[in-house]
């Protein structure tokens, strides 16, 4: 992470105001997605979760950024095999 100074205040530098917050980016893996019904199940239950943001689902996988402060990976995964897939992986950016 790089900052840069500016009078006294440091500005936030590649990784931006997220990373300061405990919001990171990730994308998840998530086998047995087949259609548009199974992108559907899977953005429904993502974006009810608190301290989920900037959600793309698309087959196979869903972009998205959490806080946490209030997510954790582990309740993720929970959620998206409670809808009947299987997380493979988790890829943070």
């Amino acid at each position: 992470m790089t900052f840069r100074a500016y009078r006294g205040t440091a500005l936030v530098g590649d990784l931006g105001w997220r990373y300061l917050l405990g919001m990171r980016s990730a994308t998840m893996m998530i086998e047995g997605m087949t259609c548009g019904g199974c992108v559907v199940s899977v953005k429904r239950v993502l974006e009810r979760v608190p301290g989920v943001s900037d959600l793309m689902v698309e087959v196979g996988e869903a972009h998205l950024t959490i806080d946490d402060a209030v997510v954790t990976e582990a309740a993720l995964r929970q959620i998206v095999e409670r809808a009947g897939f299987e997380v493979h992986e988790v890829v943070w950016e």
